[in-house]
């Protein structure tokens, strides 16, 4: 992410929710049903390619944990920050208008419990 350019760089993924579909798409992959079993999320890339967007000056950014910044710059450098720390941790959720990243929605890619 290149927070003073305003871009960022994503990799498309299928997101698999819901129990039955995590779990049915991780078996399919590869992974024994014992160890799907408990998934609510599965996160599946079987496309290495990169993508890099511009960011709108107006961008929505809404993260998964309590967050008191509003400066937009701030929102941002936060959101390096989750990035670069914690990859695994979350996941994003990306609406692009117009070729614009418009809002990116942070959200937890495991249980948290």
């Amino acid at each position: 992410m290149d927070v003073d350019g305003a871009t960022i760089t994503v990799d498309v993924v299928q997101l698999f929710e819901a129990g039955e579909a995590a779990v049915n798409a991780a078996v399919e992959d590869g992974m024994s049903r014992s160890e799907a079993q408990f998934l609510d999320v599965y996160i599946r890339n079987q496309n290495p390619r990169l993508r890099t967007l511009p960011i709108a000056k107006d961008v929505t950014i809404e993260f998964a944990h309590p967050c008191e910044r509003t400066d937009p710059k701030a929102r941002l450098d936060q959101l390096r920050k989750d990035t670069t720390d914690y990859p695994s941790l979350y996941f994003y959720e990306i609406t692009v208008v117009h070729d614009l990243v418009q809002q990116i929605s942070q959200r937890l890619a495991q249980a948290a419990c």
